[in-house]
């Protein structure tokens, strides 16, 4: 069988999937890269299909197989309806208000997500969520909802972290309930072995000295006890603080699929090649002399909604003009959009320029909480040629929507490469 390692979460799988791909390509794995990051998982089994057509039986292509591993990024639309696949090991990073249009509730949301897990089958497999926070000053309230098929999770104030681990119970009581009549041998192995972001056993790092630990849960079945590692991860942190992490996930990721084959020492080798995908922080040009004051131009179109535009404008070192705005996606309140977020963020930079659908009521909402963007226009080539007037000497640019595209462009792909091509359109010099 093909060992699949499935991401999800709201912010950073796409990295996370990039990232776990390319250090499994590091130890000479064939690693296949898809679902909702690209490619369909389909183009892979029908690789495997061609593959045993042309050797006549599957179990006789060995290493002629075209993949030996298989990276899967998972939206909670696609979890909607997860069929019948079966994964080795499933991440869920983060759980923040998106797509609540869709979903309509955090606990419908999250319910959606850790669907994952229920493609998670024996002793081998792995479960990995963020660790659930002690103390974040708010009372935390849920009530399980049952009938005679499943259960649901009916958030009344909700933790992302809290409510995933409520969600992924219910996912596996549902699951039990079903395969019933399965020696308790089976029963006790669905959802996998839990392990989680921020304490161990999974991966815990310390962003000071950039060391992280690693550490597999035990295999119920083995005597075996697994031991922590240790990791370096100074040769990531050009990519940003928040993307040392993301490493970190994904070195716990790509180890769990085989120890043995896989280690962690010989996984951190491809630590320092590791590269970012494009539209995440991306420095698509440098205006004037470098040397001099120049101004960069960063393209983080990618930050589609609040959470994910805090992450990057606070690992971001230069002060920034932020470009912000597209369309909106709903609030956790249904009147306001919740840009109050971005203002502890938005104080280290030089200012705002809102653009877009949704760019009157963001720069209203900022307003409220104090802060004054310096204008309001209406499509993202005006506040790039606005941008260019008023940024200052040895700062930046960022296209940090915070916004899906939709309301100008198809993809936020496609507004990435608006923005990059109206940079370099200018007095630019290509990064």
């Amino acid at each position: 069988m093909l060992p699949i390692v499935a991401i999800s979460g709201t912010n950073g799988k796409s990295t996370v999937c990039s990232f776990t791909a390319q250090l499994l390509a590091s130890c000479d794995c064939r690693t296949f890269m898809g679902g909702n990051i690209g490619k369909p998982l389909s183009d892979c089994a029908l690789e495997f299909i061609l593959a045993e057509h042309i050797c006549g039986h599957l179990a006789d292509l060995g290493h002629h197989w075209p993949y030996d591993a298989a990276v899967v990024e998972c939206s909670s639309y696609q979890l909607d309806h997860p069929g019948t696949l079966r994964f080795d090991a499933a991440c869920i990073l983060n759980l923040t208000p998106d797509h609540l249009e869709r979903h309509k509730s955090m606990a419908n949301y999250a319910t959606a997500k850790t669907q994952i897990f229920a493609g998670l089958r024996g002793t081998h497999t792995l479960a990995v969520l963020p660790k659930r926070e002690s103390a974040r000053g708010r009372h935390q309230s849920y009530q399980v909802e049952s009938d005679s098929t499943t259960d649901h999770i009916v958030d009344l104030d909700y933790d992302g972290a809290t409510l995933l681990e409520k969600c992924r119970e219910a996912v596996i009581k549902t699951l039990m309930r079903r395969v019933s009549e399965t020696p308790n041998e089976r029963v006790a192995c669905i959802g996998g072995r839990l392990a989680h972001i921020g304490s161990l056993p999974g991966v815990k790092v310390d962003l000071n000295t950039k060391i992280a630990i690693v550490h597999l849960p035990s295999n119920r079945s083995s005597s075996r006890q697994n031991s922590p590692s240790y990791v370096d991860l100074s040769a990531v942190s050009s990519l940003g603080t928040h993307n040392i992490l993301n490493a970190s996930i994904a070195l716990l990721m790509a180890h769990s699929l085989s120890p043995k084959d896989f280690t962690v020492a010989r996984l951190k080798v491809g630590l320092d090649r590791l590269k970012l995908l494009p539209h995440r922080m991306q420095l698509v040009a440098q205006t004037g002399n470098p040397s001099f004051r120049g101004i960069h131009w960063v393209n983080d179109s990618k930050a589609t909604n609040i959470e994910a535009a805090i992450v990057g404008l606070q690992s971001y070192g230069r002060r920034a003009l932020v470009l912000l705005g597209g369309k909106a996606k709903t609030g956790t309140a249904s009147n306001e959009l919740g840009f109050a977020a971005l203002v502890p963020a938005l104080l280290k930079h030089q200012g705002v320029i809102t653009f877009g659908e949704s760019g009157s009521l963001i720069a209203n909402e900022l307003r409220e909480a104090g802060i004054n963007p310096k204008a309001e226009v209406s499509q993202l080539s005006d506040a790039v040629t606005l941008a260019r007037a008023v940024v200052r000497r040895g700062g930046a640019v960022i296209l940090s929507p915070a916004c899906a595209s939709f309301d100008e462009f198809d993809s936020f792909a496609q507004r990435g490469e608006v923005f990059t091509h109206l940079v370099l359109r200018g007095n630019t010099s290509k990064a």
